[in-house]
């Protein structure tokens, strides 16, 4: 049995990486550091799964991160190829399934303190029952997390019928992989961090739990953006305020959010 889990990354030579949170970190440089902090946290997270090999999709150009994560070695790199979104997530499980993987879980880079129940459970749900989709929401009608088992090199088409950025991204995909005669499983709901506002809630948690994402709180720490309570700062719309003004507490494990905002998808 052979098992894959694969982190979806823009190319640190991209400059829209993270170009949504410009309102808070102004500095292309400071983005690209949090970017790659993400995504150390999740390469350690997901290699401490047992009979797991980790691979880092990356759009192109690839020697961007090859460059500033030297640790990452070329095997472990893979270029995501496709002209749109689900093109690109059809030809990494292509890609893998082509390799030799069975199992594959594709995991969006902007959840540096996913707890690991959630890559848990998602890996015990494929390699229990290979007639499973594996699907990980983000609470706004996207997926952080997607997996399945690939069949003879065949990848089903879950992707076509998508209506990407849209609140309907998740039920799509589900709907699609209900026609092909596959099951939906469910891992629990986690938060990734597109927004100034979600960066705000992911310090919040770090603030209180930084063991749970270290390289992501330390150049958290390193910005200024650990140093208390609403320590970035943004400008919410005019007449809007803030609903909370205290950090919760940090969960340990996967947990249902009430945050409801426009859909992003498992990509960077």
């Amino acid at each position: 049995m052979s098992i894959a889990i694969a982190i979806l990354t823009r190319s640190s030579a991209d400059p829209r990486m993270k170009a949504r949170l410009a309102p808070v970190l102004p500095d292309p440089d400071h983005r690209r550091d949090v970017a790659l902090a993400f995504l150390d946290d999740l390469v350690e997270r997901a290699a401490a799964q047992p009979g797991v090999t980790v691979k880092v999709a990356v759009t192109p150009p690839l020697e961007g991160l090859r460059m500033d994560r030297p640790s990452l070695l070329w095997h472990q790199l893979l270029l995501q190829r496709g002209a749109t979104f689900g093109e690109r997530l059809h030809h990494v499980l292509e890609d893998l399934a082509n390799a030799g993987f069975h199992q594959i879980v594709m995991l969006g880079a902007d959840v540096p303190d996913l707890p690991p129940s959630c890559l848990e459970e998602a890996v015990q749900a494929l390699t229990s029952d290979p007639a499973t989709v594996v699907c990980g929401p983000s609470g706004d009608g996207s997926c952080y997390l997607l997996g399945l088992t690939v069949h003879d090199h065949r990848v089903p088409d879950l992707f076509s019928p998508v209506r990407w950025s849209t609140p309907h991204m998740l039920e799509d995909t589900e709907a699609a992989a209900v026609a092909h005669g596959l099951r939906v499983h469910r891992v629990g709901e986690w938060h990734d961090v597109d927004t100034p506002e979600d960066l705000q809630t992911l310090a919040d948690r770090l603030r209180h739990a930084p063991s749970t994402a270290p390289h992501t709180a330390a150049i958290l720490q390193s910005l200024g953006l650990l140093q208390g309570p609403r320590a970035l700062k943004t400008r919410p719309p005019s007449g809007v305020e803030h609903e909370r003004t205290r950090a919760p507490t940090p969960p340990t494990s996967c947990q249902p959010s009430r945050r409801r905002r426009p859909a992003s998808s498992v990509s960077a």
